[in-house]
């Protein structure tokens, strides 16, 4: 996201120590002081960043995805961003906002309805989602159609 301010050169050696030890970026970023080299003001930017999404990860269980995404989008300081591009921009991006947003909600609305207990097909606004559930109950995604 724009609103970290990471320059393109750390991005990439965050992006490639995350591919080289099979790490999320989310992991990468929490590990960043440790194992890589950049400047104190992009280690500030991953800090924040990684502090937001902590704070966010903690509500899944209490919160609606759509609801912690708005949150996550507003408090990062991305709608601001968003909002002070140019017009013709703005527009493409609150659009794209829109289509993310509607497609999070019609999906959340799917799954806690039916809720599949073994492997299950349904169906959602932008398709076909396969899921499996754990022996905890959980549902995880495991191919989109």
């Amino acid at each position: 996201l724009p609103v970290f301010k990471l320059e393109q050169s750390e991005i990439i050696k965050i992006t490639h120590l995350a591919y080289k030890k099979r790490w999320t970026l989310f992991e990468t970023a929490r590990q960043a002081r440790a194992v890589l080299k950049l400047e104190q003001k992009s280690y500030q930017e991953l800090d924040r960043a990684v502090g937001l999404l902590e704070k966010y990860i903690s509500q899944t269980k209490n919160q609606k995805t759509s609801r912690i995404i708005f949150d996550f989008l507003n408090e990062s300081g991305f709608l601001k961003h968003v909002d002070s591009l140019n017009e013709l921009d703005k527009r493409q991006q609150f659009s794209y906002l829109g289509q993310f947003y509607k497609r999070i909600k019609a999906f959340s609305g799917c799954i806690t309805k039916s809720r599949p207990t073994g492997g299950a097909r349904f169906g959602y606004a932008g398709g076909l989602v396969k899921s499996r559930a754990d022996r905890h109950g959980q549902v995880w995604i495991t191919r989109w159609f």
